[in-house]
Order: structure tokens, then sequence, then C-alpha cells
């Protein structure tokens, strides 16, 4: 992986934590996005800058919704479709991948961990599971394990 893709992983972050707060409220605690893009940063040696970048856009997205709530106007740091579609299943496995790759240039074991439970969180978020094709054979698992819990 490249610097490039670890910043675009900072950022696509940063929108997951956005949409958190578009559906939760401006309160929605972010520090584990917020934690995770600091790690990406530290692993692939990226400027402050690069990494504050993704950092302001959550905190616009946070001072946009605390404008909202206070029944006042405010632009968010995406348009509303682009922020609520979800990620492709192919961006999701790229950004799980970059999550594993940048763990392992972690010394920390604690670190490698937060990275691993960010991967896995993405996945839900994301809802991985629905972007991936069966074969037929699974299908018919699935189909004959759903028709158990009938009986």
């Amino acid at each position: 992986m490249r610097k490039e893709n670890a910043i675009e992983m900072q950022i696509k972050l940063a929108h997951e934590a956005a949409m958190m707060l578009r559906f939760t409220g401006s309160k929605h605690d972010t520090q584990f996005f917020e934690h995770t893009i600091r790690l990406i940063g530290k692993a692939w040696s990226l400027t402050e800058e690069d990494t504050e970048k993704s950092l302001l856009l959550i905190h616009k997205e946070r001072e946009a919704m605390m404008e909202l709530e206070k029944g006042n106007k405010a632009d968010h740091i995406l348009p509303e479709d682009e922020l609520y579609e979800g990620w492709s299943g192919r961006e999701c496995v790229k950004v799980i991948k970059g999550l594993f790759e940048t763990a392992i240039r972690l010394d920390s074991a604690e670190e490698r961990t937060a990275l691993y439970n960010m991967a896995m969180e993405s996945a839900e978020i994301q809802t991985l599971d629905d972007c991936i094709v069966l074969t037929d054979r699974e299908m018919d698992a699935e189909d004959a394990a759903r028709a158990e819990m009938v009986d």
C-alpha cells in the first residue's frame, strides 16, 4: 500500500464517522475513528497536516450537527446522497485489507488490535455480507438452514 492509499483510507473513515454523527447527532463518540485515523498516520509516516485534514472533516460535521440541533442552518461535509451511500463490496474489502496492512506496521499489540477492531466495525457498518455473492452450494446450505429453523 502507498501513502496515498493511507490518506484515502483516513478520509473514508472520517466520512464514516461523519455518517454516524448524521445518524445519531453531535454527541456521538467518534474517538474510535479519530484514534484509528491517527494510527494510520503513524504507521505510514504521514504528515501531521494530512492526518489533521481527516480529523477536521469529523470536527466540521460535528459542528454542523450542533448548529442543526439548535435549529440553525449548516452545511455538511458531504451531500446527503453521497454520505449515506454505502461502500461497495470492493471498497469495503480494500479498507479492511488496508487496515490489516497498516496494523502490521505498528509495534504495539494494542494499536494493532484497534485497527483490527476498526476493520470489523467497518465491515459491520457497511454491511459487507450484503455485498458478497454466494455460490449455488452456499445458497443451498443457507436455504437448508432456514428450513431447519422453520421446522
